[in-house]
Formats: C-alpha cells, sequence, structure tokens
C-alpha cells in the first residue's frame, strides 16, 4: 500500500516537523506584514501632521 501509513512514526513525526515549520514561516510572514503596515500608517501620519 503507498501513501501515508498512520502506523509508521517516521511518517507522523516527519509531518509535525514539516507542519511545525510552515507555522513559523507563516507566523513570521505575518509579523512582518503588519509591522510594515503599521510603520506605513506611523509615517504617513507623521507626514500629513508635517505638510498641514
Amino acid at each position: 500500500m503507498e501513501g501515508f501509513d498512520p502506523f509508521v512514526s517516521g511518517g507522523i513525526a516527519s509531518h509535525h516537523i514539516a507542519a511545525e515549520i510552515l507555522g513559523i514561516l507563516v507566523g513570521l510572514f505575518h509579523h512582518n506584514v503588519i509591522f510594515h503596515h503599521n510603520y506605513i500608517i506611523f509615517l504617513s501620519t507623521l507626514l500629513f501632521k508635517f505638510n498641514n
């Protein structure tokens, strides 16, 4: 039988490692997007205040 075998511990462990790595990458991407979004809002607020 081919494919994922839930009774093979190596398959389960490698699946969890892959899921953890993907979760870390998604978390880092989310953190960077939110940080840059807030930074752009901060800069635009400063520009607005100095131009008015």
